[in-house]
């Protein structure tokens, strides 16, 4: 038995030449995408500077689906946690800009979101980026990191509806 494949968008048709009859039978198999997920954290400076519906947009242009999980209440210690960070230069910096409000959590999902949106981080970065440490957004750099920085939220009760 032949087996041809042809691809179209999410399925893939399965077609099989039987050379006993010389019929072809049709068979179809649906791919379901992968969805990926990664977390974008707006930092203060995002929305002193109402670049947020700007964020949303393109993130949302990107075909990808936003998910507003609640906020994250910082303390310097889970900075340290969150960033893996051994010690924190500027603490009192550090501590005024993430600690002393609340960052709005979103979980953004769709096939190829955690490169897309490192790509929309790059580029707003270098677009609009002020100075150290106020750089706009977060977002997880794998789906693995996703899944570490949202278990260290919730392990240390820091999201909040």
């Amino acid at each position: 038995m032949l087996s041809l494949f042809r691809t179209s968008g999410w399925s893939r048709s399965r077609f099989f030449h039987k050379p006993q009859t010389g019929k072809i039978e049709r068979r179809l198999r649906v791919q379901t995408p992968t969805l990926e997920q990664t977390l974008v954290m707006i930092k203060p400076d995002a929305f002193e500077r109402g670049l947020v519906e700007m964020i949303r947009s393109e993130i949302q242009v990107s075909g990808f689906t936003i998910i507003p999980v609640g906020q994250a209440i910082f303390t310097l210690d889970l900075v340290r946690e969150f960033y893996q960070f051994e010690n924190i230069e500027w603490a009192e910096t550090v501590h005024r800009y993430l600690c002393s409000r609340s960052i709005p959590l979103w979980l953004v999902e769709g096939q190829g979101v955690v490169v897309r949106m490192m790509e929309i981080k790059r580029y707003i970065r270098k677009n609009m980026l002020t100075g150290n440490p106020q750089n706009l957004l977060h977002c997880s750099s794998s789906e693995k990191r996703f899944h570490w920085e949202y278990s260290v939220l919730i392990r240390n009760g820091m999201i909040v509806p």
